[in-house]
């Protein structure tokens, strides 16, 4: 009888221990995914802030007219206020403009008006001669962090760019507002020598809290194997680090941002009461098995309601966290202090969330809408082809017969007035699901999902017609009659968005040379 009640404590503790080593797992897999989420969602809004607020300045009337007529002291003039509020309140580092292909036109870095030529800038040049807008991780003269370039471009040509970045200190402060692990970052020592001055070199170099051949390691007191980096993921006894490369504009991987977690103090505490249990079964074998079902159940119910909130969390289900915590009754041990590290968490998390949906709403809307017509822009037009992706759809390319004549005899005004009012003509013409991007100065796309090229050709006659039977109110009681010339395609198989969209073009150019105001497959 004995000898059975310790085979059955025996196997009671070897399955509690299994028990806690699938718990761990467990826990595991949910800090890298949970890592993962935050730490790329978290650098993919910077970067599309970046963007946002570099394709405002670079579509800035003054800007552009700063450039036509090189008048760099217009910049300092319309938008020092503004720099002031980034560099303030978002900690930008830097905001330069750029005059293709190497010249220093402008900096707020230094407010200084006089240009400069550059050196191993080489990464502004690929993204003017590219026209790509980029954002990307780097090492600059005076710091490394996040940098978001944009090509400045004035009918169709590229005269400049903008570029300003944040610290990787700041992003790094950034995501350890988010979390309660510890956020640490460690950078490759040949980049950061051969491009920082050799001032902030040594200033970030003694800000290095360790080091090894390749990298140096800030808020890390410790090295990493190079083997794990690429795996993304390192366990070193009861750490756990999480580990994102920092990739330049050409994919190379200047260093590593990541998050390290210690199971310590929770296993420290299951190990006590393992050991606990152990001794008390010896001592008094009838209470320690009563003991230990107790204890087991009580530990079950502790890690499901974890999993239970850690699962809330990674859903961003906050509110339903906020109100268990709010009729949470203390159990006076360790795992109220569980409990609230994970009601802090999703404080944290909810508000930076809330924080930079913000930021990015008020910007979303410019970025992707032609500011003159309020249609889509063809930056637009890039993002939203993935959703037509693999359905059938028909491409009109409407372009104004003799714009630049308009512009050239009336004046630009005019001829915002004339693309207002194609732009109207069109509205009133296509369905709720039919969207209108602006291509080109006079050029317009309008995508028609589930439309064959026989009705589209049908609603092109229609909107020609419109235009061509329609006139333009122009002021001083005069008015002016225009014309569009219209090319039609619809989606073959395997066919992508540029291909039917360069076919429409074609077509729309064989209805030019055939005469004008007519519409064209």
């Amino acid at each position: 009888m004995p000898f059975f009640i310790i085979l059955i404590i025996g196997i009671t503790c070897i399955l509690f221990i299994r028990m806690e080593s699938k718990f761990e797992e467990e826990e595991e897999y949910r800090f890298k995914r949970s890592s993962y989420s935050l730490i790329s969602g978290t650098v993919q809004n910077c970067k599309e802030w970046l963007l946002s607020q570099a394709l405002i300045l670079a579509r800035d009337k003054a800007v552009k007219e700063s450039y036509i007529y090189d008048r760099p002291e217009r910049i300092k003039n319309e938008f020092s206020d503004f720099w002031g509020l980034l560099h303030k309140d978002f900690g930008v580092e830097e905001l330069h403009f750029f005059k293709y292909p190497d010249e220093n036109f402008f900096s707020f870095s230094s407010l200084s008006a006089e240009p400069k030529i550059l050196k191993n800038r080489k990464d502004v040049v690929f993204l003017q001669t590219a026209v790509i807008p980029s954002s990307y991780f780097f090492v600059c003269k005076r710091y490394p962090g996040l940098r978001a370039s944009y090509p400045i471009l004035v009918d169709q040509k590229v005269l400049g760019a903008i570029s300003f970045g944040i610290s990787i200190e700041k992003l790094a402060n950034v995501l350890q507002s988010s979390v309660s692990e510890k956020v640490f970052y460690l950078l490759n020592k040949q980049v950061m020598k051969k491009n920082l001055d050799p001032e902030f070199f040594e200033s970030w170099k003694k800000k290095s809290m360790k080091e090894d051949n390749l990298f140096y390691y800030y808020h890390l007191n410790e090295t990493l194997p190079y083997q794990y980096l690429d795996e993304k993921t390192y366990k070193n006894g009861k750490n756990l680090f999480f580990i994102y490369p920092l990739e330049d504009y050409k994919g190379n991987i200047i260093g590593y941002i990541g998050v390290k977690r210690n199971y310590s103090f929770f296993f420290n505490y299951i190990y006590y009461i393992t050991g606990l249990f152990l001794v008390t079964a010896i001592m008094v074998i009838v209470v320690v098995i009563v003991l230990s079902f107790s204890q087991t159940k009580y530990l079950k119910n502790q890690r499901d309601t974890i999993l239970q909130l850690l699962t809330l969390v990674e859903c961003r289900r906050f509110g339903e966290v906020e109100n268990f915590y709010k009729t949470y009754i203390p159990t006076k041990d360790i795992f109220d202090s569980i409990i609230g590290k994970i009601a802090t968490i999703n404080k944290r998390l909810k508000s930076h969330i809330d924080e930079m949906y913000g930021k990015l709403k008020t910007t979303s809307k410019k970025a992707f809408i032609d500011e003159l017509t309020g249609v889509f822009n063809r930056y637009a037009l890039r993002n939203f082809h993935k959703i037509l992706d693999g359905l059938n759809y028909s491409v009109l390319m409407v372009d104004i017969d003799h714009f630049k004549s308009v512009n050239d005899t009336f004046g630009h005004e005019v001829g915002d007035k004339v693309l207002k009012f194609l732009v109207n003509k069109i509205m009133d013409s296509i369905r709720i699901k039919d969207k209108v991007f602006r291509y080109g100065g006079e050029e317009f796309v309008i995508l028609l999902p589930e439309t064959s090229q026989d009705a589209a050709a049908k609603l092109a006659e229609r909107i020609r017609k419109d235009v061509e039977n329609s006139e333009i109110n122009i002021g001083n009681f005069k008015k002016i009659k225009i014309t569009a010339s219209i090319g039609i395609a619809e989606r073959r198989d395997g066919e992508s968005i540029e291909e039917v969209i360069k076919r429409a073009d074609e077509a729309m150019y064989r209805a030019k040379k055939a005469g004008r105001n007519r519409v064209s497959d």
